[in-house]
């Protein structure tokens, strides 16, 4: 949806609603492992109300595999929130763990300024945990893009079904592309080996303790692209997909980091 397009522009006290229900809620999952931060133009003042996103992050527990109950929770109080505000809402999901990563991190540290006028509004400051690295290299920063995307697509999966469907199905159509590309890239990390095999990556299961279950049923979707369609219609089943496909990216993330970890 684009504001002043197809979606109405949101007014300032819209905004204040939709975080206070977003913090509200959140603060009622009553976990000490989530904490929830805005930064940017609104957290520091400067936002044009209508226009301006509220950028955020969000962590949520668990060691790199993150707990998909408090996700799955969490998702539903964002669906509550957006229900009668559709703010711009710019967030990343992470877990404390690779929150801290300099290969894995959704942040690297320049993005320390931003987050210097930034508020936490849930639980414990992350920032100061925040990557002290300016550089990674290029397959590190696909992967880390793509492990926010996917988290991020899950929390906003229930706002998308009511209101933007489209972006629903986009979202579980680059989660599953993206979990099956992992093991290629993070193979491609050991070895230096290219592969251009769409499901090559699969093999990442000769290696290291993955349940690869979901991209099996991926390739057996992709063998009949009427089954793929099929789920489209199905927001649940999508959801599970997307669920599970992003657990075995992460899962490949942490047994990647136990044979190599941080310098």
């Amino acid at each position: 949806m684009i504001p002043g397009y197809n979606a109405p522009r949101a007014s300032a006290k819209q905004y204040e609603d939709f975080l206070e229900i977003l913090v509200k809620g959140l603060s009622g999952l009553q976990d000490e492992d989530i904490s929830f931060m805005i930064y940017g133009s609104y957290a520091g003042g400067r936002a044009q109300h209508g226009r301006s996103d509220i950028d955020a992050c969000l962590l949520v527990p668990g060691e790199v595999v993150t707990n998909k109950s408090v996700l799955d929770a969490a998702a539903l109080v964002v669906a509550s929130a957006q229900r009668d505000n559709t703010i711009p809402f710019q967030v990343a999901v992470s877990d404390w763990i690779l929150f801290a990563d300099e290969r894995f991190s959704p942040y690297m540290h320049n993005f320390k300024e931003y987050f210097e006028q930034g508020r936490v509004l849930v639980g414990r400051d992350p920032r100061e945990t925040l990557t002290k690295e300016t550089y990674r290299d290029e397959v590190f920063v696909s992967l880390a893009f793509n492990l926010r995307k996917a988290r991020t697509g899950i929390l906003l999966s229930y706002y998308h079904e009511e209101q933007d469907y489209e972006k629903l199905v986009k979202d579980f159509q680059k989660i599953i592309d993206s979990s099956l590309r992992a093991g290629t890239q993070l193979l491609r990390m050991r070895d230096g080996i290219a592969r251009s095999e769409k499901f090559s990556g699969m093999n990442i299961n000769d290696i290291y303790q993955v349940n690869i279950s979901c991209l099996e049923e991926v390739r057996w979707l992709y063998k009949d692209l009427s089954r793929l369609d099929e789920i489209y219609l199905k927001p649940e089943r999508m959801r599970n997909m997307m669920v599970r496909s992003t657990t075995c990216f992460e899962t490949m993330i942490q047994e990647y980091r136990k044979e190599y970890p941080e310098k």
